[in-house]
């Protein structure tokens, strides 16, 4: 708990330093950052909504008074997808980037993924945090990393076939249950496709 409310506490001046949008949005609210000292405090901030973060983005592209790093330091845009409204642009720095790729190697590694594994990255690589970062992660931890993307089902196939080594499917639940129904359409049983493994965003 110490260690966790100092990073918060730090985490939080560092917003404050930085970012103009949660700068402003504690000073409507009456709050003071500082005040927050662990994590039982955390109710005294105020809830940021989706809404706010478009309309932030609105105010000031590309990525809005919510900008914490200045634009040299950036190496990577990433959007949401957009299904609520307005996509929600971010920017990453070097950092970032290697905090992300740590937590997501973590968290595969929690999930199954070992390092020699081959991975099929199934998702969008087009803006979506889902697709280059997630690429990373694996990287990171070690496991080899077939960047499939979509639309891309019948050629996964074939190469699942001439494989000849167990391998780990990365993807939405949904799309795991579409590339099923296409084997079978070619004759093909979905349990001897040599997936062991799946893990689903």
């Amino acid at each position: 708990r110490r260690r966790e409310g100092r990073l918060l506490r730090a985490q939080l001046a560092a917003a404050a330093a930085t970012s103009e949008f949660y700068r402003e949005k504690w000073a409507a609210a009456g709050v003071r950052p500082e005040t927050v000292r662990g994590v039982g405090d955390l109710p005294i901030l105020p809830f940021t909504e989706k809404r706010e973060l478009q309309a932030a983005l609105a105010a000031a592209p590309p990525f809005g008074t919510n900008q914490s790093a200045p634009s040299a330091d950036l190496v990577r845009m990433q959007a949401t997808g957009g299904t609520s409204g307005t996509p929600l642009r971010m920017a990453m720095t070097r950092v970032d980037v290697a905090t992300y790729n740590d937590a997501g190697a973590r968290a595969a590694w929690a999930a199954g993924l070992r390092t020699g594994d081959i991975l099929f990255e199934c998702m969008n690589y087009s803006l979506y945090a889902g697709g280059v970062s997630d690429h990373g992660t694996f990287e990171t931890l070690g496991a080899c990393v077939a960047a499939i993307g979509v639309g891309q089902s019948r050629r996964l196939l074939d190469i699942l076939a001439d494989l000849g080594a167990p391998a780990v499917l990365y993807s939405t639940p949904s799309y795991a249950l579409h590339l099923a129904g296409v084997a079978r359409e070619q004759g093909r049983d979905p349990r001897d496709l040599g997936l062991r493994r799946g893990l689903f965003s």
